[in-house]
């Protein structure tokens, strides 16, 4: 049994308001098993939509394109060929089309690349070269800055990549709907220098990303690129979203269940222990009010990992009285009466 001292955020939220969506290593980083298949969709008509809190982006009119594009498998980095050249990739990624492998590392700080590999035409990288930045929830801005090269043809990049979430709330898809979805604006500065015959030596461009993911798919399932290098308005480039098969079926919301909510000591004086238990890991936000509704203190949210855990709750804020205790997580939501003596 794991015990976790949650830390108190500034959020003072109504009883019944949804917690915003947060992204760690956790809920956000592919394991090894994990299979997705990107969809081209047709542009026309598309547009990003507006950011903020609880917005309903309505995507479910937007069109596939027939062809699947190559299915992206994530393994252990030990089981590919190349794995000696990156020993410190957590996971690796092979494509059906066979172009080779791309080599990945995550923390607690991100998801990133650390080596692109294919006979002949191997990509290094320094830096942070994040496919995402951790912790992310509504309001969140992190920047990193990386280098690539490639030795074989004495190629290389330098980029710095911006990242915003800039929204929460629904999103609509062909092939269902998800709640507790965060947006994460990407913004990317690039600086490329090349030796290929033809091509210019040296060339700088940007690129714009608008990713929509929720926690615990270990995917986005909606990608929108915008090309921002030109006089007037970003141009839509490309639409996809990720599905678990060749078909629509969509990327499946892992089932959770809450079990075992209890609270301890009854009365409590400073401090409350809330016990739970979950068939997954997710983000647990513990609140209280009194009998009346009433905001009574400062919530208080956490990840916790799948199984039995004890967050510890502080009391200290809250007057002697009865008060009501809001355990919410995606599996479920619990309400428990606690009296307070100070």
């Amino acid at each position: 049994m794991k015990k976790i001292l949650s830390f108190s955020l500034a959020l003072m939220a109504t009883a019944g308001a949804i917690a915003q969506p947060i992204l760690n290593n956790y809920t956000t980083s592919p394991q090894p098993g994990d299979k997705f298949y990107s969809r081209s969709c047709v542009k026309t008509g598309v547009n990003k939509g507006v950011g903020g809190a609880n917005v309903t982006w309505d995507f479910s009119g937007i069109e596939p394109i027939t062809v699947d594009m190559d299915s992206v498998i994530y393994t252990n980095c030990a089981s590919t060929t190349y794995c000696d050249s990156v020993p410190y990739a957590t996971v690796a990624t092979h494509t059906t089309s066979g172009w080779g492998y791309n080599f990945y590392y995550s923390d607690t700080n991100s998801f990133r690349v650390v080596s692109n590999f294919r006979p002949g035409e191997s990509w290094r990288y320094s830096g942070e070269a994040n496919v995402i930045a951790y912790p992310m929830t509504y309001g969140t801005r992190k920047v990193n800055a990386f280098f690539k090269n490639q030795p074989a043809f004495g190629n290389s990049v330098s980029a710095t990549d911006s990242f915003i979430a800039d929204g929460y709330g629904t999103l609509i898809l062909p092939y269902g709907t998800y709640a507790n979805v965060l947006r994460i604006r990407v913004l990317s500065d690039y600086s490329e220098n090349t030796s290929a015959p033809g091509y210019p030596t040296s060339i700088n461009y940007r690129k714009e990303e608008y990713r929509w993911y929720q926690p615990g798919i270990h995917s986005p399932l909606l990608v929108m690129t915008y090309d921002p290098n030109t006089a007037s308005a970003p141009i839509l480039r490309s639409v996809l979203y990720y599905t678990r098969s060749k078909g629509s079926t969509g990327v499946a919301q892992y089932s959770n269940t809450l079990n075992d909510v209890s609270v301890f000591p009854n009365p409590a004086t400073n401090e409350l222990n809330v016990k739970l238990s979950m068939t997954r890991g997710g983000t647990v936000t513990i609140s209280a009010t009194d009998m009346t509704g009433r905001i009574a203190g400062a919530a208080q949210q956490q990840y916790v990992a799948a199984g039995t855990t004890e967050i510890m709750y502080n009391t200290t804020a809250l007057a002697t009285g009865i008060y009501l205790i809001k355990v919410q997580t995606e599996a479920g939501t619990e309400v428990k009466k606690v009296q307070i003596i100070k």
